[in-house]
């Protein structure tokens, strides 16, 4: 019994799924054929390198980090100064006294060391912004040179093993992209903690 009712199930199964192939099969004849690819290939780790706008991002970057870190050096002198005289003072005063210095030395150096990462985070915030402007307008430019070359798939060479180097539209892009943005608007960077050292005149923004 267990048996035909096993090959009852399997039977079953086949014309179900003998259905829904004939169903798919005919769908499929139906729907139209997808165009036959015609691929470029792009090095967007060049692109990003040598842009003249990407370089202009990095170099405002390291205006803005030089600035805040003379800054930040004279915290770094102060908190020597104060971590030399606390050990001088360690035998003159008592344990509880000198335990109480200790700490808010600690406290002062945590203070410094947030008030440092912050200043890093809004200067990375503010070069992600650039670097995004300068890749919305390398998209666009790949866009345009696809098109105008009858490409309808581009891929990233990192994702590509093997590539006729006719493929490689790379240096178009990069060409026309440094045409159109030669520099990008860094913003000023905006530290959330607001005792934190600011940069007292920011990099001057690139003009588009």
């Amino acid at each position: 019994m267990l048996h035909q009712l096993g090959a009852r199930l399997a039977r079953a199964v086949l014309a179900v799924a003998f259905l829904f192939g004939g169903a798919g099969g005919v769908a499929a004849a139906d729907a139209p054929k997808p165009p036959a690819p015609v691929v470029v290939i792009i090095d967007i780790q060049i692109a990003q390198r040598d842009a003249a706008a990407a370089q202009s991002a990095r170099s405002q970057r390291e205006q803005f980090m030089q600035r805040y870190q003379s800054e930040f050096e004279g915290g770094r002198k102060a908190l020597k100064d104060s971590e030399n005289d606390l050990m001088r003072q360690k035998a003159t005063l008592s344990p509880e006294a000198w335990a109480q210095k200790a700490r808010e030395f600690e406290q002062r150096v945590a203070d410094y060391n947030r008030r440092y990462q912050g200043v890093l985070q809004a200067v990375e915030k503010s070069y992600a912004a650039a670097m995004n402007e300068v890749m919305a307008t390398l998209i666009q430019v790949t866009e345009e040179v696809a098109s105008e070359i009858g490409a309808n798939l581009v891929m990233h060479k990192q994702q590509v093993f093997l590539h006729s180097p006719s493929m490689d539209v790379t240096p178009v892009v990069l060409e026309r992209l440094n045409k159109r943005k030669s520099t990008v608007t860094f913003p000023t960077p905006k530290v959330e903690d607001a005792a934190a050292p600011a940069a007292k005149s920011g990099a001057k923004p690139g003009k588009k």
